[in-house]
């Protein structure tokens, strides 16, 4: 390789270190840019439509910056609170991946074991979607979603003809009242 090429490809490679670097200067801007709007979201969150905007503001950081650990932290966290263990889990394991050392890796990794079994639970409780039948043979479907039971069909009546207003309260066991739902 003669000199002149030399220096031409030596120029050449500080041009794109160059603009590599200020590519990589603006994507990172930008990804702080979400990551704070995101923050900013979640304070503001009073409803899980609140948090669905954080997360979306989380995620444009993990696409700006995918090495920034602290948008996939915040991820996770609001998708846990939004009811989406497996959502949260991928995040919080991505955190992990881009921040294996992070002060808080211990706490995260125990998070993840409590945001799995959240996810089996949720999945148990939804794979009661489906037709139910009651003793008189009605025909009931049945939607589990979101910690609640739709259940469309004909309005139920007890045995003694007493009216329920065309409502049925849930109550499964170890998950509470899963909620009041008007039969339609």
């Amino acid at each position: 390789m003669n000199q002149m090429t030399y220096r031409i490809l030596l120029a050449a490679l500080l041009v794109f270190g160059w603009a590599a670097s200020a590519w990589a200067q603006d994507r990172a801007e930008e990804a702080r840019k979400y990551l704070v709007r995101g923050m900013a979201a979640v304070e503001a969150a009073k409803s899980d439509d609140d948090l669905a905007d954080a997360a979306e503001e989380f995620r444009k950081a993990t696409a700006a910056a995918p090495e920034l650990a602290a948008a996939w932290y915040n991820l996770g966290a609001v998708q846990a609170k939004m009811g989406k263990p497996k959502e949260a889990i991928e995040s919080y394991k991505r955190y992990l991946s881009v921040a294996p050392q992070a002060p808080d890796a211990g706490r995260v990794r125990d998070e993840i074991i409590k945001l799995e079994y959240l996810a089996e639970k949720k999945e148990k409780f939804e794979s009661r979607s489906g037709q139910w039948i009651d003793g008189e043979g009605n025909v009931f479907n049945v939607k589990a979603e979101g910690g609640k039971l739709l259940i469309q069909g004909q309005p139920l009546r007890s045995r003694n003809n007493i009216d329920y207003n065309d409502y049925m309260i849930f109550n499964f066991g170890g998950l509470g009242d899963v909620g009041r739902e008007k039969l339609t």
